[in-house]
């Protein structure tokens, strides 16, 4: 009967663990991505900081890939697409982190794993058309048609 109860007092400890470092992901990935909005929505009201508030933001995915695992980065890194979509609508700052810089470190700590040539050849293309749709999607979304496309490199 004593061991019955020590087994079953076992078994909840191990659940209180396994969900007390849960909470502390979901939490982390929480803090992280209110933080990530947060400084978008600075960027997108200091208009000289966007591509720099979107490195940052990357760097801030990447953290909580680093404490929290793989799928709390990825979850960080949807959540903070929608909510700054939905509180900074067409904002650069918002587009380059959607577009380029949230996944990016994502991506590149997968790509450690390959060979190395293989690898920069991945991360130029990844690169260039990111960029590429991201000027497209500046031209289509801001209508800036008589701009040439230089302006935007």
């Amino acid at each position: 009967m004593i061991e019955k109860n020590i087994k079953q007092l076992y078994n909840i400890l191990k659940v209180v663990i396994i969900l007390k470092k849960e909470i502390k992901n979901i939490s982390l990935s929480a803090l992280f991505s209110a933080l990530i909005v947060v400084l978008i929505m600075v960027g997108t009201f200091i208009e000289l900081l966007d591509i720099t508030v979107a490195a940052i933001c990357s760097f801030a995915v990447y953290i909580v890939q680093i404490e929290a695992g793989r799928k709390y980065s990825l979850l960080v890194y949807i959540t903070s697409c929608v909510l700054s979509l939905i509180f900074t609508p067409l904002s650069s700052a918002t587009l380059y982190f959607i577009g380029f810089f949230g996944y990016y470190l994502i991506v590149k700590d997968k790509m450690q794993r390959m060979n190395k040539h293989i690898r920069k050849l991945l991360c130029i293309f990844l690169f260039n058309a990111a960029m590429c749709l991201l000027i497209l999607l500046f031209k289509s979304v801001f209508a800036l048609q008589n701009e040439p496309w230089q302006f935007y490199i």
